[in-house]
């Protein structure tokens, strides 16, 4: 089940989500180089980095999409994150999103992607005023999205991007958990375990207990 968002284009914008991904990659790239030798000072558990990555992302679906409200950019960032299989990034991006609109966080659809997200990293709530609903069972198993940097234009990129954060304190666990989706993507089962028993070590979550128990 993929999010809808009604908004203007948005259809326009999931046609194009693998071109979008890979330039929101390419920004937190960039970023991570840019600011590489202070991130990797920061501590694990500095909120600070990540929470910086996520305006990346943000910044660069703005560029793309200028005539939609902020609300709908931060949204549009946090579904994307969450394809990215970062879910705890994404819950950033929904908290932004009710800053930004607190009435926006109460639209069915975003109501469903809280929820998504919720169960993915584990974290009961999400948004500050708003509720986060437990996701249906069988929704939530019907639910799949396609890591869209493990398609051929993106692969390269991705590892680069996953071995940068492993890197950086705050970041490891989406280095790894990213990792983990590229070599299962190359069929590297036994790599993916290792990546993903890595990253839950630091960040356990239920989509890493359930990428490892796919990979055994």
């Amino acid at each position: 089940m993929h999010i809808t968002v009604r908004v203007p284009d948005l259809e326009t914008i999931k046609a194009q989500q693998d071109e979008v991904a890979r330039k929101v990659t390419q920004k937190i790239y960039d970023v991570l180089s840019e600011h590489f030798l202070r991130f990797q000072r920061a501590a694990t558990d500095d909120k600070s980095v990540p929470e910086e990555i996520v305006r990346a992302a943000r910044d660069e679906v703005a560029r793309e999409n200028p005539q939609l409200p902020a609300s709908t950019q931060w949204i549009l960032t946090a579904d994307l994150l969450n394809s990215l299989n970062w879910p705890t990034l994404a819950e950033y991006a929904l908290q932004n999103a009710e800053r930004v609109s607190p009435a926006a966080v109460h639209a069915p659809n975003v109501q469903f992607l809280s929820a998504l997200v919720s169960a993915r990293s584990g974290e009961k709530r999400i948004f500050l005023m708003a509720s986060t609903p437990v996701a249906d069972p069988l929704a939530l198993k019907e639910w799949n999205a396609e890591q869209p940097l493990t398609n051929r234009a993106s692969g390269k990129l991705g590892f680069d991007v996953a071995l940068s954060m492993q890197k950086i304190p705050p970041l490891k666990a989406f280095g790894y958990s990213l990792t983990g989706d590229l070599e299962v993507a190359n069929g590297n089962t036994d790599a993916a375990r290792r990546a993903y028993t890595a990253a839950a070590a630091i960040m356990p979550s239920p989509v890493l207990t359930m990428r490892i128990a796919a990979t055994n």
